[in-house]
């Protein structure tokens, strides 16, 4: 299914249909991270920075039980969470994960 440019309501329903389809095979593969982490900006695109956070933690949930800690795709998420936490003014969680990403 395409997705227009902008088109945010439809492309969270093909994210919903690919988490449905992907959490049947395993809720902690890697691809369900991705499409977390895509989701979540499709969020923070619509002002959502609340649901956003949550996906990226989820996202970054699977992603530690998949990589190493100074693994890229932790590392990203991490900076994206960061981003997105302070976004949401929500420094006190943010300063915290900084200060993991940073270790």
């Amino acid at each position: 299914m395409a997705v227009k440019k902008g088109d945010y309501v439809s492309a969270l329903k093909v994210f919903d249909a690919s988490l449905s389809l992907l959490s049947r095979i395993s809720p902690d593969i890697f691809e369900v991270s991705a499409v977390l982490c895509n989701k979540s900006q499709v969020y923070l695109k619509r002002g959502e920075v609340e649901k956003s956070v949550s996906l990226l933690e989820q996202a970054l949930s699977i992603q530690r039980l998949l990589f190493h800690e100074d693994h890229e795709i932790i590392k990203n998420t991490k900076n994206n969470l960061i981003y997105n936490m302070d976004l949401g003014k929500n420094f006190k969680k943010s300063e915290k994960v900084n200060h993991i990403a940073l270790l």
